[in-house]
């Protein structure tokens, strides 16, 4: 036992320094912009949907090597904030958010219907679930305060007919940077406030909350340090990835959390410099590995970090500088890829399983 002690840091460090090569990217039209990206569940495809200054396209490409199997495009412009691509668990569609309306695919790009989203600002995710049924979360101008936005979960048949009455989760949500949904579609995270993060078997409809105040260091809302910033789930539902923004240097800017208990099973990434936060974040389908992208205050300085949360103080950056691809992370089904957005390209890495 103390031999292994003694040789798992020199084996996890060797693991860092060669669990990936440099990304193989994907480039896009010229003047594209990357809006959301997801695999198909046996790995074999990956769907991305980027905008230009007109038109919305999704493609299908295969993996490996990105020929390309269909495209759609449609007229309109979105945002410049992530959207999202959900594919079905049994890969018998996928579905994407174009303009207003919500369209569905075949695997072999024919159309399996659409549906409005009226009245929906955005949409800043969606996922299927064993039924091959969707739950969205919408952002709405609140019924009660027309001036402000409120995020619903709503969960929809492939028609768009609600299964359930539309559920309110948070008023202002700041939902860009989370990825809230298990890839399976049992769970959902969110932020519930600055310093609460909700927790929902969706499923079996029941819900838990944690107040991080103690863990984030901060008295109350207006003395905050730390706001929470981006979140994921764990695919097995066993723990919560919190990314955090920083308003001064050195505080940690990840935060894992045990969703049986609430407890705070860890803090790491220190913040380089005042307003730093985690803009991605992304488990291997194991769970082992935890992808974290981070820009610095002016956006700039980009990084992506790779850990390997059985020794999570040590990482290896994938990517560092202006040109790093850190937004939308997605591990494949086999967790040997790690898929990122850019500008204009997708950045492919290979992971070590």
């Amino acid at each position: 036992m103390t031999i292994i002690r003694r040789f798992l840091p020199i084996a996890l460090a060797l693991f860092l320094a060669t669990a990936c090569s440099p990304a193989h990217p994907w480039q896009l039209p010229a003047g594209a912009e990357a809006l959301g990206v997801a695999w198909s569940p046996d790995g074999s495809a990956l769907a991305t949907l980027y905008q230009t200054d007109r038109e919305v396209t999704l493609r299908l490409q295969a993996f490996p090597g990105g020929k390309v199997r269909w495209q759609t495009t449609a007229a309109g412009h979105i945002s410049t904030s992530p959207v999202p691509v959900a594919f079905a668990p049994d890969g018998s569609e996928l579905a994407a958010v174009t303009g207003a309306e919500l369209r569905r695919f075949t695997p072999d790009g024919a159309s399996a219907g659409s549906f409005p989203l009226d009245g929906a600002l955005w949409v800043p995710a969606l996922t299927y679930d064993a039924t091959n049924t969707l739950w969205l979360l919408v952002e709405r101008r609140s019924k009660s305060q027309p001036q402000l936005t409120s995020l619903y979960l709503e969960h929809r048949d492939g028609e768009g007919n609600l299964l359930s009455s539309p559920l309110f989760l948070v008023n202002e949500a700041e939902a860009q940077w989370w990825q809230p949904f298990s890839p399976d579609g049992h769970f959902l995270t969110y932020p519930a406030d600055f310093s609460t993060v909700a927790f929902r078997n969706l499923g079996a409809g029941t819900q838990q909350k944690w107040n991080l105040q103690n863990a984030l260091g901060a008295k109350e809302a207006g003395g905050q340090l730390r706001a929470i910033w981006a979140v994921a789930v764990r695919p097995d539902g066993g723990e919560i990835a919190v990314g955090l923004h920083a308003k001064e240097a050195g505080y940690p800017l990840v935060m894992r959390v045990e969703t049986s208990t609430g407890e705070v099973r860890g803090q790491f990434v220190p913040s380089r410099k005042a307003g730093e936060s985690v803009t991605g974040l992304a488990y291997s389908t194991g769970g082992r590995l935890l992808a974290v992208g981070q820009p610095d205050a002016s956006g700039n300085e980009r990084v992506l970090h790779l850990f390997d949360l059985r020794e999570p103080t040590k990482s290896q950056d994938l990517c560092r500088g202006e040109d790093c691809c850190i937004r939308s992370p997605a591990f494949s089904p086999d967790g040997q890829t790690l898929a990122t957005l850019c500008k204009q390209r997708v950045a492919l890495w290979p992971v070590a399983p």
